[in-house]
């Protein structure tokens, strides 16, 4: 602020210094008028008038110092983004891929042909069944019998030995058994004793029917006679009578002619074969019963069943003869029956 008002009075006196012209010092072009007297001529004279110039008082100039500029934000410039020539297209010829070759498969030993094949431990049915082969199933053959019936093989899907029938129509083998090594057959197992079919056991509840008609010794021709019996008890649903008629060559067994609900049994049953005839009658329970063929296709008024036996609930009754003469051209109302046949091993 001092220094402002100090360069104020300095510049107010220098400026009066300049506006004050002392007295005489002023440049001054006079004029003299041509005639002041007489012819007298005056010739203006231009006079230069001395001035006092005044000297200019040097000033205190402070020297500018250069003072470091603003840095300038410099723009980083953006990258122009440059357009990529388009890839040209340049057509390869196409070349001639090589098929694969294709290797052949070998073509497998022994495959099974039947729908199921018994693999057993060895060659025949005696030994026992270790596995049970399906169709399809390839087989290596390892080994023979002598007449090539049986051969030893390995299953390729299990791993496990054993042997089979040569049968054409069990197994398809693709290779010369001759050319098969012989292997010895393993020790048969022991024979297994064959089961004695056996009547079922009674099962005795009732006591036996009793034969009435006919007489022992009477005789029947052309058909057989009505047979009669007397029982004291009451027969379930699934109870029959078994009326038993055999030819007196069968010996060793009492056949069944079929089963009713009641007396009499009369069904014009006739035979070819004359002679004497026993009969007799027992309670016996029944399994999937039916009515006999013959009985339905006749439309006989009388029912005669036939089925499982599935226990005899009483004793036979007493054993009755009859002698019979078939006449000419007689038939079996019943057709066949095993009555008059002679039978070598049960049943006939």
């Amino acid at each position: 602020m001092f220094i402002l008002l100090i360069v104020g009075v300095l510049y107010f006196f220098v400026g009066a210094k300049f506006l004050i012209i002392p007295p005489g010092s002023a440049a001054t072009k006079e004029t003299t008028p041509a005639s002041i007297t007489g012819n007298t001529t005056s010739t203006l004279t231009d006079v230069s008038i001395p001035t006092n110039t005044p000297t200019p008082s040097p000033s205190n100039t402070s020297t500018p110092t250069n003072l470091p500029l603003p840095p300038t934000s410099t723009d980083t410039p953006v990258p122009t983004p440059t357009s990529l020539p388009s890839p040209t297209h340049t057509p390869v010829p196409p070349t001639d891929t090589p098929s694969p070759t294709l290797t052949p498969s070998p073509t497998p030993e022994a495959v099974v042909a039947a729908n199921s094949l018994n693999l057993r431990a060895g060659p025949g049915t005696n030994y026992e069944v270790v596995a049970t082969l399906d169709r399809g199933d390839i087989l290596e053959v390892t080994g023979r019998i002598v007449n090539n019936a049986w051969v030893q093989v390995v299953t390729l899907n299990s791993d496990q030995v054993g042997w089979v029938s040569a049968a054409p129509s069990l197994v398809e083998i693709n290779l010369d058994l001759n050319n098969v090594s012989v292997v010895p057959a393993p020790t048969p197992p022991p024979p297994t004793p064959t089961p004695v079919p056996t009547s079922p056991t009674p099962a005795i509840l009732y006591l036996a029917p009793r034969p009435t008609s006919p007489d022992n010794g009477s005789g029947a021709f052309g058909t057989f006679p009505p047979l009669f019996w007397e029982w004291d008890g009451r027969l379930a649903d699934d109870e029959y009578f078994e009326v038993r008629i055999w030819h007196e060559s069968i010996t060793d067994y009492h056949p069944a002619l079929g089963w009713v609900k009641g007396p009499p049994f009369d069904f014009n049953i006739s035979q070819e074969r004359p002679g004497k005839y026993y009969w007799t009658v027992a309670v016996v329970k029944g399994e999937n019963v039916r009515l006999k063929d013959w009985i339905v296709q006749s439309g006989w008024p009388y029912n005669m069943w036939e089925g499982d036996l599935g226990a005899e609930l009483s004793p036979e009754g007493e054993l009755r003869f009859f002698f019979f003469t078939p006449s000419s051209g007689s038939s079996s109302g019943g057709g066949q029956s095993p009555i008059s046949k002679p039978c070598n091993e049960p049943p006939c």
